[in-house]
C-alpha cells in the first residue's frame, strides 16, 4: 500500500510540477520506520509496525528512492537527493544513501546523492534557502537559529526561508 500510494503522489507531482533545471528528493527521516528485524526504536525501544520481513522492507524501500528519481529527471534536468538519518531507521538510511549513490553514480551530470551524515541539510536557490531536518533533536520553533548560525552566509543573503521536518507527534501545527 505504500508503495503504491508514494509512486502515485510522486507521479503526480511530476505531471504538476514545471521543467526546470533542479529538484530536490527530501527524505526527511524514518523512512524505512525500523532499523532491524526486531522492529523497535534504537533508543527507547518503542514497538513498530512493520513488515516482519527486513530483508524485503530494505529492498522495496530502495526500489522505491530510485523509482521517486526516475520520475523526478523525467521533468528536472538534475535532481539533487538527501535522506536524513530518523530515529527509527538511522543505519537503514545511511546504507539507503550509499546504495542509491553506487546506482547513480554513472549518472553523476544528473544526480547528486548527498553523502553528508549531518542531522541538518540546508539548500540555498537563489532568494531561498531551505533547511530541513528528522526533528528528533531539534525543534522546527529551532530551525531558524540553527539556520542562521550554520550558515550564515546564505541566511543574510536569502529573503525567503522554509523549514521541513518530520517526526512529528501532535496535530498541533507549528509555523516557523
Amino acid at each position: 500500500i505504500a508503495k503504491r500510494l508514494l509512486l502515485e503522489t510522486m507521479a503526480r507531482l511530476v505531471v504538476d510540477s514545471p521543467a526546470s533545471d533542479s529538484a530536490v528528493v527530501l527524505n526527511l527521516g524514518d523512512f524505512f520506520h525500523s532499523d532491524s528485524n526486531e522492529n523497535r526504536t534504537r533508543r527507547s525501544g518503542a514497538a513498530l509496525d512493520v513488515d516482519t520481513r527486513y530483508a524485503k522492507v530494505l529492498r522495496t524501500g530502495v526500489e522505491l528512492m530510485v523509482a521517486v528519481i526516475q520520475l523526478a529527471l523525467q521533468k528536472h534536468k538534475h535532481v539533487l537527493v538527501r535522506n536524513l538519518q530518523g530515529n527509527h531507521d538511522p543505519y537503514a538510511a545511511l546504507a539507503l544513501t550509499i546504495g542509491l549513490y553506487q546506482r547513480f553514480i554513472d549518472a553523476q551530470d544528473r544526480v547528486t546523492v548527498e553523502q553528508d551524515p549531518s542531522p541538518f541539510f540546508f539548500w540555498r536557490h537563489g532568494k531561498v534557502l531551505i533547511g530541513a531536518t528528522h526533528g528528533d533533536m531539534a525543534k522546527p520553533e529551532d530551525m531558524p537559529g540553527i539556520m542562521a548560525a550554520k550558515v550564515p552566509k546564505w541566511w543574510g543573503e536569502t529573503d525567503f526561508r522554509y523549514v521541513f521536518t518530520g517526526h512529528l507527534h501532535t496535530k498541533k501545527k507549528s509555523l516557523v
